[in-house]
């Protein structure tokens, strides 16, 4: 009897545990899937915001359409900028399937904005800033990882007080992206963080949050 209760509890607990994995991998499978979905809206929108500036390559915009633009650009960051969201918690918490290639689609998502806000800007004369702010990602470096955090929020902080006054566009460093190593060659990025005010003047390091609002103009 005494074997026969030993076995059972085995058994038991065998499949309990069976069960717990079986449910944690489809739990992750669904944040995959869900991220998955997410990528292929965004494929989408990253189509439609090409298009969007080729429709506006025209060199005499009138001020309806430079509005217009500016405002298309604003609702495709808003609609990334949400769904990055999601995506840094499914990288947080997702221990079992690789979400980098959904990072590098994201990045370049945050490329296509930057170019759409830099053309708008030029063309239209616009009178905001834009700012691509480069991290490296899944870095081991403590120091890094330590004032990427502390740049990031600050960026985050002025985000919020300038509001559509300033264009921020966080881009992977380290993703291997043609288009955003053609960005750090250009303007001899090579550590993190890094700030591109403007499409001219690069500041690396945490800076001061006085000198970025003087810089940024708002």
């Amino acid at each position: 009897m005494k074997k026969g209760v030993f076995i059972g509890a085995a058994v038991f607990t065998v499949i309990v545990i069976f069960v717990g994995i079986q449910i944690g991998i489809n739990l992750e499978s669904a944040r995959a899937d869900e991220t998955r979905q997410f990528l292929e809206d965004t494929e989408v929108l990253f189509s439609d915001a090409r298009l969007q500036a080729l429709y506006y390559e025209s060199d005499n915009l009138t001020a309806d359409q430079c509005n217009n633009a500016l405002q298309s650009n604003l609702l495709f960051n808003d609609i990334i900028y949400e769904e990055g969201v999601k995506l840094e918690r499914y990288e947080t918490s997702n221990k079992i399937i690789e979400l980098t290639s959904e990072r590098r689609r994201y990045g370049l998502l945050q490329m296509q904005f930057w170019l759409n806000a830099e053309r708008i800007r030029n063309k239209c004369n616009f009178d905001y800033s834009t700012a691509a702010y480069l991290f490296k990602v899944n870095t081991t470096d403590e120091a890094i990882r330590f004032n990427q955090r502390l740049t990031s929020a600050l960026l985050l902080e002025i985000k919020e007080e300038c509001g559509s006054k300033l264009m921020l566009s966080p881009m992977p460093f380290n993703l291997n992206l043609i288009s955003i190593d053609a960005l750090k060659t250009n303007h001899n990025i090579t550590e993190t963080p890094a700030i591109l005010i403007n499409d001219k003047e690069v500041i690396l390091g945490v800076p001061e949050k006085e000198l970025l609002i003087q810089k940024f103009g708002c």
